[in-house]
């Protein structure tokens, strides 16, 4: 305070309070200096339980100085005599290598600071494995490029099989997923049940698994998506095109006979002229739901590998289109 005999009081007043305490922050003294091992990309924790023995509230921050050891919280409250406990993380990334740094613990108010010593070591041995496995000589192959299924009746179904083989001399955790869920695709792995979305299957070495493909449509329509084939220790990826069509053609000739052996149909010539050509005509329909593609040949009785000359036998048309729910009539020539 400063006073002036001229001035009737004081310049000016100052607040003054004090806080009758001791902040002290208690650690086990077994964890005095904290050891971590893994493999380089892993992350390993450990907690350390802290607790206020002091007489007054405090204000904790904690910070480590390499970026491979993290803690949180990095910062609490503690009332006396409250316990808490936070966690340290050591996460190295780089070639096998030995960490030392310091987690500071501060402390306020006015409280003293603490140290903790940290060591990191990342698992020489399991790294240069990794190594190995990568730089092994082996791959990934498949039987097929792409699946197609030319038509499918609505609500049937209809399976293809690939095979996934494995040349690595160690085993191949594989994902396997469809990669738009919920379409009429679906895969299965043979023994191991249904796979209705990604999971991994487990492939040996040297081995192979089974995959069925199903297609179920439930439309009549084109159906695109595509098997999705992840190998998780090379981190690749693979892709099958699965392309389906919902529903079928179905092709019938009208106006001919079944014949008694229910093997196939006849059809009356009636009068044939030797040296004169003899016409039948035919009529073809398609009562399915998708277009057909049609091709007529003439084949001798018995013989379905071999047509007959056209100076014989021809048809027109002999190959066609023919539109879902439509009609086509043929002309058939036959010279005796």
């Amino acid at each position: 305070f400063f006073f002036f005999p001229h001035l009737p009081g004081p310049l000016h007043s100052v607040p003054i309070k004090a806080t009758v305490g001791v902040a002290r922050l208690h650690t086990p003294r077994s964890l005095m200096a904290i050891s971590f091992s893994c493999k380089s990309g892993e992350t390993v924790s450990k907690l350390i339980p802290l607790k206020n023995a002091g007489n007054i509230p405090i204000d904790v921050q904690l910070k480590a100085s390499l970026d491979c050891f993290s803690v949180t919280p990095n910062a609490l409250h503690m009332d006396p005599n409250e316990e808490s406990e936070v966690n340290i993380r050591f996460s190295p990334s780089v070639i096998p290598q030995t960490f030392e740094d310091f987690l500071m613990i501060h402390v306020q108010p006015v409280g003293p600071d603490y140290e903790i010593k940290l060591r990191g070591i990342t698992e020489a041995e399991k790294l240069l494995a990794e190594v190995e496995k990568k730089s092994a000589k082996g791959m990934l192959a498949c039987n097929k490029r792409a699946l197609y299924w030319g038509g499918v009746q609505p609500q049937d179904s209809e399976l293809q099989k690939l095979v996934l083989h494995n040349s690595f001399p160690y085993q191949l955790p594989i994902r396997i997923s469809i990669r738009e869920p919920g379409s009429p695709f679906e895969v299965q792995c043979v023994g191991e049940g249904v796979i209705s979305s990604a999971q991994v299957v487990t492939i040996g070495p040297k081995e192979q698994v089974s995959l069925h493909v199903v297609f179920t449509p439930s439309a009549t329509a084109v159906y695109l998506n595509a098997l999705d084939i992840h190998d998780t220790t090379h981190n690749k990826r693979y892709k099958i095109p699965l392309c389906g069509y919902g529903g079928t053609s179905c092709v019938k000739v009208l106006n001919v006979d079944r014949s008694t052996d229910e093997q196939g149909f006849w059809v009356n010539m009636r009068d044939m002229v030797v040296g004169q050509p003899t016409v039948l005509k035919l009529t073809t329909h398609n009562c399915g739901e998708r277009p057909a593609f049609v091709r007529v040949l003439c084949c001798p009785v018995g013989d379905h590998s071999h047509a007959l000359p056209k100076t014989r036998a021809s048809v027109s048309p002999d190959t066609f289109i023919l539109p879902a729910h439509s009609m086509q009539e043929l002309q058939v020539l036959y010279h005796m």
